[in-house]
């Protein structure tokens, strides 16, 4: 998988999408004084990160954290300036930004069959610059196999 978070082709999408047994997303997207919603069921996952892609294919909006060590199952919170990488790349694949507040709760599930789900909601992740002022919150549901597989 290319290191910018993207998808570059079919081939590497269903890649990702094989690791993931089944997810759903929620973003509420608030930037530039307009609201704007997606839902997703694109959510590349692993223990130690989550990407969530626009469910349009053709945008290469996403947000991605990484959380700096594999999760055991538990409960998490996380203060998203303190995370490992975070970022969000807007719509047109044109600049990543990363954020300057917010909050990661993940609820970790060890499902005893080789996966795990992370179950959570993220709340007023900002990024900001001189062009673009964005905020994100939503909830999301991942199960993955596990990387220790």
């Amino acid at each position: 998988m290319n290191t910018d978070n993207h998808f570059t082709d079919d081939v590497e999408f269903k890649e990702v999408r094989a690791k993931v047994v089944e997810s759903v997303g929620h973003v509420l997207v608030l930037a530039d004084g307009a609201a704007r919603f997606f839902r997703t069921t694109i959510i590349s996952g692993q223990r130690s990160g989550l990407t969530i892609y626009s469910d349009d294919f053709f945008s290469r909006e996403s947000l991605f954290w990484v959380y700096g060590k594999e999760l055991e199952a538990g409960n998490y919170h996380f203060d998203v300036k303190s995370l490992f990488r975070n970022g969000y790349s807007d719509p047109y694949n044109q600049a990543v930004y990363y954020a300057k507040s917010g909050d990661v709760y993940v609820d970790v599930t060890d499902n005893q069959n080789g996966t795990f789900t992370h179950d959570g909601w993220f709340l007023n992740i900002s990024y900001e610059d001189e062009k673009l002022k964005v905020s994100l919150s939503g909830s999301f549901t991942v199960t993955f196999y596990s990387s220790r597989r």
